[in-house]
């Protein structure tokens, strides 16, 4: 018969129970430091929340949805299907006379590319802005400007089904600090009266 197990010293005891108080400190200022952490996040995430626009986090809240369920091209757009019952030509003379009507440029911009000479380009863009929009624009919010805010696409997408895009200016207006409230008034209107002209195209009238 093997002959029972020694029991532990003393000296290995007091050991035992020094290594035990050891992990239970550490863990104790591990705790500690992963609540002063998180203190400290909330602490900067309320202060940079409240430099944000009211809207911000409803903003920014869609925009994250989208870009989970999509892709971030597509989460930064607003777009409407154009129906197989309305040309191409019907949908861009309905743009032109709805742009007209509320005193918007409507530029052709260059395709960015073409299938052919004799075939239509698969990408056709209009600038809706005014020169005196978008001076605004370059003096108040130049990063916004590079952006392209003004212009509307019409495109087919892989499957061959027709959409009239452009920028979700929601992002621009509340996605971040507040606006100065001249331009912030004129991204309103603008964001306004481009799915004012974009809904014309859908009819085509």
């Amino acid at each position: 018969m093997s002959s029972p197990a020694a029991e532990p010293g003393p000296d290995a005891l007091r050991r035992a129970r020094a290594a035990g108080r050891w992990i239970r400190n550490v863990l104790a200022l591990l705790g500690l430091v992963m609540i002063a952490a998180l203190l400290w996040f909330y602490v900067q995430g309320r202060h940079a929340l409240q430099a944000l626009d009211p809207q911000a986090g409803r903003v920014l809240a869609g925009f994250a949805h989208r870009v989970i369920e999509g892709d971030i091209s597509g989460a930064l757009s607003v777009r409407l299907p154009v129906p197989e019952a309305v040309t191409t030509e019907a949908a861009v003379a309905a743009m032109q006379r709805r742009a007209a009507a509320r005193h918007l440029a409507f530029v052709p911009a260059p395709p960015a590319a073409e299938a052919g000479k004799s075939d239509p380009p698969p990408l056709r863009s209009f600038d809706l802005c005014q020169s005196a929009t978008l001076r605004e624009l370059l003096i108040g919010a130049p990063r916004i400007a590079a952006l392209l805010p003004c212009r509307i696409s019409l495109y087919a997408d892989g499957s061959g089904r027709r959409w009239l895009a452009m920028p979700d200016l929601d992002l621009v207006i509340y996605g971040g600090r507040p606006l100065e409230p001249m331009l912030r008034q004129d991204l309103l209107a603008l964001r306004d009266a481009m799915l004012d002209v974009m809904t014309a195209g859908t009819v085509g009238k």
